[in-house]
Formats: structure tokens, sequence, C-alpha cells
């Protein structure tokens, strides 16, 4: 059975919205993401010895997760305006449907950020005593999963970048942490973070939830076909 028969023949797939193998782009992109963050590491790792003296009193796990925050901040950057590029400029996500996808800012976005919940997992995996955690972990596959399965589909791009929105408060999360780690938690620079954090998660997180629910909403019968796939569907409606 080839790849392409056993992904459309899946519990996720269904004959209007078919899994499809990933195109030599799509791979090439997510290895890219994986090599580039984690050459960002080691850069990062470098300028942080030189520039920062709080990096060089540190131990070992927190110079790890110092340098993880670092590139977690990046990505978050980038990810964050891809996201919110693609949902302002593609006209079809303005319409709310289900099939909606970008092929282009949108989807480089999720596959960059797929490279990076890659990254960031075998980092957690390699440092787990140090910085690892069940919930870590689990976070991350879920990630990898949702957004692989959606450019699996070529739709339902909507959600992801909407989610992806979220790292909105990333960089304000650990630039906290590293103003702690610098013993200026007193200060009113680590205040003001505090300040940007909340309405960070004012303006994005919370209003998340209610959107994307009113958007499943929405779209509920599409959510259904893809959950259960079609025939299994209409199967359902004769039994009724």
């Amino acid at each position: 059975m080839s790849a392409s028969t056993l992904m459309e023949s899946s519990f996720f797939s269904s004959a209007k919205y078919p899994m499809k193998p990933y195109s030599n782009d799509t791979i090439t992109q997510i290895f890219g993401s994986v090599a580039f963050h984690t050459v960002l590491f080691f850069v990062f790792y470098a300028l942080s010895s030189v520039i920062f003296s709080t990096f060089k009193t540190l131990d070992f796990s927190k110079k790890m997760d110092w340098v993880s925050r670092l590139v977690s901040n990046f990505h978050a950057i980038v990810s964050f305006c891809g996201a919110l590029y693609a949902i302002l400029t593609y006209p079809c996500y303005l319409t709310w449907n289900f099939s909606c996808y970008d092929n282009g800012i949108g989807e480089l976005t999720m596959r960059y950020t797929i490279g990076y919940f890659c990254y960031d997992l075998l980092l957690i995996l390699a440092f787990y005593k140090k910085l690892g955690s069940i919930g870590m972990v689990l976070h991350h596959v879920f990630g990898i999963l949702g957004w692989g399965l959606i450019l699996s589909y070529g739709s339902f791009s909507f959600v992801a970048l909407m989610f992806t929105l979220t790292e909105a408060t990333t960089p304000f999360v650990n630039q906290r942490w590293f103003l702690y780690e610098c013993k200026m938690k007193e200060t009113s620079l680590y205040a003001a973070f505090g300040f940007l954090l909340w309405l960070a998660w004012s303006i994005v997180r919370v209003p998340l939830v209610p959107l994307c629910g009113y958007y499943l909403y929405l779209n509920y019968e599409g959510l259904i076909s893809v959950l259960f796939g079609s025939n299994k569907k209409k199967d359902i409606k004769k039994n009724d």
C-alpha cells in the first residue's frame, strides 16, 4: 500500500478532506527550520557568553534555559508576524471558511513553526532533567501533530495561525525571566514587562478561546467530516 493510499484511508481522512503526503519543499523547509534554530542556539550561547556578565555566573541548567529562551523569543516574533500578516492579507480568512488555506506566508509560517517545535523537543529530551517536564513534551508533540495534520490536509490553516498569534506573550514572559536572573525584579523595567505581558495576554490569548470556539461552531459540519469521514457521517444520518 502506497503512502498516499494509506493516508487517504486513515481515520482523520475523508473524501472531501484527504490527507496528502508532504511535498519535498515542505520536508526541506521543516528540516531547514530545525537546523536553523539549532545553529541559532549555539550562536546565542556564544554571544551571551561575551555580552552578558550574568550569563557567566549561571549554572549549566540555567545557561541552557537562558539560551533556549532567546531562541524562543526569535521564533515567537517571526511566527507571530508571519501569522498576523497571513491572516490580515489573505482574503479567504475573512470569510471564516473552514477549508481556507494560504499557500504563501501562512504555510511557510506553519512549516517554520513545526521545525521549531521539533528543535525544541529534541533540546528538551536531550536535557530533560534540566529543562524538561511531561507537560512540555506533550505540548510540543501535540503542536507537531496538529500543525502537521493541517499541512497534510492543505486546509484549516486559519485555526493554526490563530493559535500561533498566542506567541505574542512569549517574549514578555521570557524577558521577565531574564530580568529576574539579572537581579532586576524590583526595577520599573520588570514591572513594565509585567504590564505588557498582561496587555498581550488580554488582547490575544483571552479572546482567542471564544473566537476559535465560534469558528469551529460555524464550521461544525466540516469538522465532523474531517474527524469521522464523509461516508461515516452519511451512515450516521441513515441510522437516525
